[in-house]
């Protein structure tokens, strides 16, 4: 995937929908090139990895 999306398609698609969602919302266009991602930005890519290496790690039911 592009630099500009979180993370790999399945990764990516694993998600609950509000968590992409966040990402989302708080994207700026270009902050993968200027290096800026707001603060905004930065708490809901952070909630998102957080989500991911529990779900990796099996403390995520399938669905959930």
């Amino acid at each position: 995937m592009p630099p500009k999306f979180w993370g790999c398609k399945a990764h990516w698609f694993a998600l609950p929908k509000t968590l992409r969602d966040r990402i989302w919302a708080t994207y700026r266009p270009g902050q993968e090139i200027t290096k800026d991602p707001s603060p905004e930005y930065i708490a809901a890519a952070r909630d998102v990895r957080e989500w991911i290496l529990k779900k990796e790690a099996g403390a995520i039911e399938k669905g959930a």
